[in-house]
Order: structure tokens, then sequence, then C-alpha cells
């Protein structure tokens, strides 16, 4: 199921396609894996023109496919029309699916899917645009919000932070054109979405550094540094400076690939340093806690990328600290950036208990759509394990985070990658763990599974050995990784 080469024909009419003529495109057999976001390099097309095609590709084993049944598509050039919020609705064809043995966390997932046509903020979209594309893709929709983002940054270079732009700006309101065009990337695995985004991001991040060239969290803008609930004392420069870190994240990540220009990359590690400086001299104690306790402070230092493992530890148990200590509201509704991001973090420092408890309690009826969003994108991606390892899902990271057995015994999910469908599905037994996953066509997957020391572990009917289909074994830490082509699978790891 791997791809070593590809043939694309692309005709004005199906009787030439038929005959197997490609007037308008014929790519001839393309030594090339990809099988997505091919760029047509024949006869340039005309608006209104309806093109037939048809492809077959090579496998592993240099044998050519059959070809596929013709489709077709009708050509539209011409200026992107205004993309109003929100991008989804609840009509959409879904590309995911979630079930386990909690009816609430199922109940959650399915509230996520008719909340989708609720988010339209800027902000709420940029927080929630990953988790609204695990549940229906944006196609269009999302590259035309990346280039009036694009398109509408000001001569001070800053985004706006509303579309159609009011002449507003502020920290979490408008980085949406870097937050936005990283998620779409993130998911599709379009590089030319990148190559056009970067000078705009790129001016952005400049912007950013003369407004608050040591890293201070300078006031910026005239809109609030984020919306938090009553009685939460964190500063706003404290949050001005995390949501700069966190943008310039996200710029190195995407750098890698829209920018040639190394000196470009370099100002963004140097600005990272400053802040990274800056940030433990101000909001640091010298017994590694963070100077704010509250939810937000904690999971906006947690994800900044500015703290060092020690601190990482203290602040995450500042963190466990500030949840438990919370009463009568849920932690997920402390502030927009917290309720994008705890359950992943709780995750991450090993609360999955926990999360599964808030995600569980969190009301349907009177929830934030933003709140449900978070939930169905976690259930996804950390309860389910199904995430990109590489940007457009080129390889898949198959990572089940798995409760203890009295919180949750079972979990089905399923999401239809670019490369074609995938799913996990693990069961909490009594003599073990079973875990079933599917890797899609023209994917590798990294797939890491809780294998506790003396676990035996078997593929199927026998022991689980290397051989070309599973290979790269490693058991570190109570984890077994290994690296998996494509085809479905059954382990089992038991006592």
């Amino acid at each position: 199921w791997l791809q070593t080469a590809y043939h694309i024909l692309v005709a004005s009419t199906p009787e030439l396609l038929a005959a197997d003529k490609g007037d308008l495109w014929d790519s001839g057999l393309t030594p090339f894996r990809s099988s997505i976001l091919i760029a047509s390099e024949g006869t340039p097309l005309r608006s209104g023109e309806m093109c037939f095609w048809k492809v077959r590709c090579n496998s592993r084993d240099n044998v050519s496919s059959a070809w596929s049944s013709p489709g077709s598509f009708t050509v539209q050039l011409g200026p992107i029309e205004s993309q109003a919020l929100p991008l989804y609705s609840p009509s959409e064809s879904r590309s995911s699916s979630f079930n386990s043995d909690l009816s609430s966390l199922n109940s959650g997932f399915q509230a996520a899917q008719k909340q989708l046509s609720k988010i339209t903020s800027l902000r709420d979209t940029s927080l929630t645009l990953r988790a609204g594309a695990f549940h229906s893709p944006t196609g269009p929709r999302g590259m035309a919000l990346a280039k009036q983002l694009r398109i509408s940054i000001d001569d001070a270079g800053f985004f706006p932070a509303t579309i159609p732009p009011d002449g507003s700006y502020g920290s979490t309101r408008s980085d949406a054109g870097i937050m936005c065009v990283h998620s779409l990337w993130w998911m599709s695995g379009d590089t030319d979405l990148l190559t056009r985004a970067w000078p705009s991001m790129n001016t952005y991040a400049e912007a950013r550094m003369k407004a608050d060239p040591n890293g201070e969290g300078a006031p910026f803008g005239e809109l609030p540094a984020d919306t938090l609930p009553e009685g939460d004392s964190t500063p706003p420069k404290f949050i001005h400076l995390m949501s700069r870190a966190i943008n310039i994240r996200l710029l190195q990540d995407m750098a890698q690939t829209a920018s040639q220009n190394p000196f470009e990359q370099k100002v963004l590690a140097h600005q990272n340093q400053i802040l990274g400086k800056q940030f433990q001299l101000e909001h640091v104690t010298k017994d590694h806690k963070l100077k704010h306790t509250s939810v937000t402070a904690c999971v906006y230092a947690l994800r900044s990328g500015l703290l060092n493992d020690v601190q990482k530890t203290v602040v995450g148990e500042q963190l466990l600290s500030a949840v438990k200590a919370l009463q009568g509201s849920s932690p997920l509704d402390q502030g927009p950036y917290a309720t994008a991001h705890l359950l992943p973090v709780l995750t991450w420092l090993g609360q999955v208990d926990l999360a599964v408890k808030i995600a569980s309690e969190y009301p349907l009826e009177t929830g934030k759509p933003m709140a449900h969003l978070a939930i169905s994108e976690w259930l996804i991606s950390m309860i389910g394990g199904i995430e990109a390892n590489q940007a457009g899902f080129r390889t898949l990271r198959i990572q089940p985070h798995i409760p203890s057995q009295e919180v949750l015994q079972f979990a089905d999910v399923k999401y239809q990658t670019p490369n074609g469908p995938t799913h996990v599905h693990w069961k909490n037994e009594q003599d073990g763990l079973t875990v079933e996953f599917l890797v899609p066509p023209n994917t590798t997957a990294y797939v890491a599974l809780p294998a506790p020391e003396g676990s035996k572990i078997t593929e199927k009917d026998g022991l689980l050995k290397e051989g070309k289909f599973l290979f790269g074994q490693k058991v570190v830490g109570g984890n077994i990784t290994f690296r998996a082509l494509p085809g479905s699978y059954r382990l089992t790891i038991s006592n």
C-alpha cells in the first residue's frame, strides 16, 4: 500500500479520457510518492472549462494499478469570494467519529459536531480550527479565510481582530493570521498556503518585536489581553508575552517549509531567546514556580516552550492545584486559551483520568461551543491517539493515551486523513490491553503503546516481531514504539 509512481490524465471530453488521451495533461508515469496536492503541468486551464480526469499508480512492488473511475471538475478562476465566519455548516459530511463505553464522552463529541456553526469570532476560529478540521474539511473556505487575513494586514504589520477588519487589534485577538494558517497547513499539508502566507506572518512577527523589543509584555493594541473569568488576576503583560512566544513557536515550525532565508529563522530564534530570558526573570521564582497560579497562566506557560524540565514539573503541579481548587465552575471555562488546550496539557502531564473526568462532566446544553470543540479534538488526537506526525498526515502518529480501566474500558475512533481512512480501537480487558489500528495507504505510522516492563506483546496470532510491515521497535519508559507500513493490525499487550 505504498505508492512509487503515479500517472494522471486530464481530458476535455469523457471520450478522450476513455481512450486514454489526456489532451489537457498527461503526466506520464512519474516516480513520486506523494498522492495529494499534485500541481498540474499541462495546458493552462480556462474559467468555465469542464475537465475529466483519472489516475493510476504503481505499488511498492512497482506493479501498476488499473485506472481509477473517471472524475470531473469545472474550473472557476478569479478573485476568491469573501469568507464569512463560521467556516462550517451543520449539514456537512463528517470526517471523524468517536465511540466509547462512557456515554457522556460520546454525547460531548456529538455536541461538538452540532456546535461548529456557532464559532463565529476570528479568535475562537483560530483556537478551534484544527478541531473543526477533524470534523469536516475546510477546503476552499479555509483558503479564502487565509487569503483575507493575508491581505488585511495593516500598514503597521498587524493582523485584524475581526473579519471584515474594523481597525481593532490585540495580542490574543490579532494572531489568527498565524494560528489559522498553521492549522490549515497542518491538517492539509498544503505547502503553497505557507509560501503565500509567509511574508505577512513574518511581517507580523517583526511588528510585535518593534512594539516590544525586550519581551516585557508591553501593551499591544486596544483590546483586552484575554477574556478571563472574574477574579483571575493573571496580568495582561504575561499574556502578551505568552501569546507572542506561542506565535514564534508556530512560526519556527512553519519556517522550515515556508522560508528559504536562514536569516529569518535566526531572527525568530533570537526573539525566542529574548522572550525566554524575560520570562525567567520576571515570571518564575527561584524555586521554579510560576508567579501566576491561575489555570490560564499555567496552561499558557506549559504551552509556551519557555519552561525547562524542572519548571514543567513544578508548574504542572501548580496547574493541578488550580484545577482542584475550582468550585462551581468547570476548568474548561477559565479563559479561551485554557479552554482550547487544558485537556491535552493534563494528558501530557500524565493526568488522563482527570482529563476524562473534566470532559465527561462538562455540561452539554449550557457549555461553550469552543469547549465542546476542544473536547472533541482531544478525544480524537489523544484518547483515540490519531494525530499527524507531519503536516498533511504524510506520516501518522498513533499514540492513544489510555485511562485506567475503572475510568474508560474502550474507545473507537475513525478519521478520514488526506491519504485515506484511519481507525484506532483499544480495549482495556482483564488480561491486558488490545489495540487495533489501520494505517492508510501511502502512509507510515509511528506507533506508541503502553507496555509495562515484562509485558507480553503479540500481533494477531504470534509474538510481535520485526518484519517488512512493523519495524524499529523500542521499549522505553513503559512504552513500546515502532513504525508500521499501511495495513490493518491487532496487538495484545498482556502481563
